[in-house]
């Protein structure tokens, strides 16, 4: 309302919603409810994820948990959602280099295990064998390793391991 109004003493009009305006508001506000609602069902699989990315032994346990991750963390991307005060973005990249601290982590633990056994085995076809398992998870873990700040140090480590696995068969 303009000076003129006021001079005058006239209250300003009510803005009435229209019919369109009122569906509006009310789809906005079931849309909010609904992508809090699910932000937070997502937030609790990520987390689950991410604790069992932590644990696991397997690497195809841990590709297909952090699958689940990155297709939950896109969906709270695309819907502006931040994750422990942070952003989609930063929290994601935190989850790569998590993934890749994890694939050396079972990577070593494996190794560990074809170490001991190793000296152990008593036949040239048990060592061939367990030899074969070892470079095959190793060239899993190589192709596994996503793009992050430690990519290029943990596919070092890993080839590293590899030349090990090598001198021992040797």
């Amino acid at each position: 309302m303009g000076l003129f109004g006021k001079l005058l003493g006239l209250r300003p009009r009510k803005h009435i919603l229209s019919e369109q305006e009122k569906r509006l508001v009310y789809e906005s506000s079931v849309r909010y409810a609904t992508v809090e609602i699910e932000g937070r069902s997502r937030l609790k699989i990520i987390n689950e994820s991410l604790s069992i990315i932590d644990k696991t032994k397997n690497l195809d346990t841990l590709n297909s948990r952090y699958e689940t991750v990155c297709e939950h963390m896109k969906w709270m991307m695309e819907n502006d959602i931040k994750l422990n005060h942070e952003s989609a973005c930063v929290a994601k990249q935190k989850v790569d280099d998590n993934k890749n601290e994890n694939i050396i982590r079972i990577a070593c633990d494996a190794f560990d295990i074809y170490e001991a056994k190793f000296g152990t085995l008593k036949t040239e076809k048990a060592k061939d064998n367990a030899t074969v398992k070892m470079f095959k998870l190793l060239d899993d873990c190589i192709s596994s390793i996503v793009d992050s700040e430690n990519k290029v140090l943990k596919r070092k480590i890993l080839i590293v391991l590899k030349n090990k696995v090598e001198d021992m068969y040797a």
